[in-house]
């Protein structure tokens, strides 16, 4: 978990870094503010553009997996529970597989928003929010289960449910 972790904080690091530099092309070498001429900001097929959305996906698909674990530890590590998720996933992982090809053939001058490009995006986004949606309305369920079993306990307050999700597993 750890080494997750610090591999996604090690990505988020890079895709600031190529933002930043992006950013400097188009505003300060290419006086994007001044001039009405294209510049990197608006050109879709560059590299660096290419490396900083694939970059993204990478660890888009590493969060949805650890959100995805965390929700398989509480429910006492039943495979069952992984099914669903998992292959949303897969379907993540194809996608932006099959974003990132369409996005190395876009042409320099190409609006992003058209062709397979945004479809393979469209198909992204769905896969990672459905395992992160479920894990959550899963997670919800475990906590109102264990509130429910341990309300004698407890008492009435909210705020015990979260740390007794805590302190279950």
């Amino acid at each position: 978990m750890s080494v997750l972790t610090a591999l996604m904080y090690c990505i988020s690091t890079v895709y600031m870094g190529l933002s930043l530099y992006v950013n400097m092309i188009g505003f300060v070498d290419e006086r994007g503010i001044l001039d009405v001429e294209m510049t990197i900001l608006d050109r879709s097929g560059t590299s660096v553009g290419w490396v900083e959305d694939c970059l993204q996906l990478v660890n888009c698909i590493i969060g949805d997996a650890i959100v995805c674990w965390r929700t398989w530890v509480l429910y006492g590590r039943d495979w069952c529970i992984l099914i669903f998720p998992v292959s949303c996933i897969i379907g993540s992982i194809v996608s932006a597989f099959g974003f990132c090809v369409s996005l190395a053939k876009l042409g320099p001058v190409e609006n992003f928003y058209t062709g397979g490009t945004f479809l393979w995006f469209l198909v992204f986004g769905a896969c990672t929010f459905t395992p992160n949606f479920y894990s959550v309305v899963m997670i919800s369920l475990k906590a109102r289960a264990l509130r429910k079993a341990n309300i004698h306990i407890l008492g009435r307050s909210k705020s015990w449910s979260a740390l007794l999700i805590i302190i279950h597993q």
